[in-house]
Order: structure tokens, then C-alpha cells, then sequence
């Protein structure tokens, strides 16, 4: 069975969402190995659960923290991507990995 991936967007310029949209010739083998199951970008689906979800931008507002909350609880994995991945409100990443907000983060 194929791994459920979601990739969500906070407060950021989109550039890594795109930049997975502009791999045309490449997402046809990618989808072959893993199943898209929401990203706002590329379809209007929501799923209840992911394996893996992608978190681009930081968290500017109070009210995007109960957001991420709620994808981590629907996740097995959460990666915090992009310039500034997983920043939060009074919060560095280092501080919302150990709230248990992210599992990873990969910078672009």
C-alpha cells in the first residue's frame, strides 16, 4: 500500500509547493510510490489521516498553532519545510519539535 502524503502551507511564499508542481516529468513516477491525499495547490480533497505530512512556512498567528495541532494528530510524520520551517508564535522550531509539533524538519 502506498504511503498517504498531505502538504500543507502556513504563512509562506508557496515556492515549495510549487516547485513540487513544477516537476511534471517527474510526478508521474512519484505518484507510482506514494498516494497525494491533500495539497491545496493541486487538488480540493481533505483526508482524515496521512502517514506523512508536509508542513511549508512558519506560524505566524496564534490561531495557525491549534491548525498544526490538529494535522499532527492526523499524521504519523510531520516534516516542517522551507526557509523557516515550523516557526511558531514565541516559539523556535526547537521549541515546537519538542512539543511534539514536527518530527523532522528539512530545509529548501
Amino acid at each position: 500500500m502506498k504511503p498517504k502524503v498531505a502538504v500543507f502551507d502556513f504563512t509562506c511564499c508557496e515556492g515549495c509547493e510549487l516547485q513540487i508542481l513544477n516537476c511534471e516529468e517527474e510526478l508521474p513516477e512519484l505518484l507510482s510510490v506514494l498516494e497525494i491525499v491533500e495539497f491545496r495547490e493541486a487538488m480540493t480533497g481533505r483526508a482524515s489521516y496521512y502517514d506523512i505530512a508536509f508542513i511549508d512556512g512558519a506560524c505566524s498567528r496564534q490561531s495557525e498553532i491549534a491548525r498544526l495541532k490538529d494535522i499532527r494528530k492526523r499524521a504519523k510524520m510531520v516534516k516542517a519545510s522551507g526557509k523557516r520551517p515550523g516557526e511558531c508564535p514565541g516559539q523556535s522550531y526547537g521549541q515546537a519539535l519538542r512539543m511534539g509539533l514536527f518530527s523532522v524538519a528539512v530545509s529548501c
